[in-house]
Order: structure tokens, then sequence, then C-alpha cells
């Protein structure tokens, strides 16, 4: 009897760890996907104020010539 009640609970001990894994890779992914979802808002924002600088200075050659 004591056996099987040792056996039940290891079960139960190795069924926690498991859900406990995949919760830690669930949250691990998605602060990943959080990090490269910031790091792609960053680029855009680099990136359309490059194309904003650079049509700013159309229109002042177009004065300036």
């Amino acid at each position: 009897m004591a056996l099987s009640v040792d056996r039940y609970r290891s079960g139960l001990i190795e069924k926690d760890r498991s859900e406990r894994s995949k919760r830690f890779e669930s949250t691990a992914a998605v602060k990943l996907q959080k990090v490269y979802r910031s790091y792609r808002t960053r680029r855009r924002l680099a990136d359309s104020a490059v194309v904003a600088e650079e049509l700013w200075y159309v229109p002042l050659m177009f004065l300036y010539r």
C-alpha cells in the first residue's frame, strides 16, 4: 500500500514539474515576443525619423536653388 502511495505522489510531483516547465517555457516565449516587438517598433520609429528628415530637406533644397 505504501509503495503505491509513493508512486502516486511521485507521479503528481512529476506532473507538477512538467506543468511548471511548460508555464516557464510559455512565459519565456511571451517575453521574447514582447522584446522582439519592441525592437521592431523602435526600428520603425527610427526609419520613419530618417525618412522624415530626408523629406524635410527636399523643400529646402528647392527653395535655395
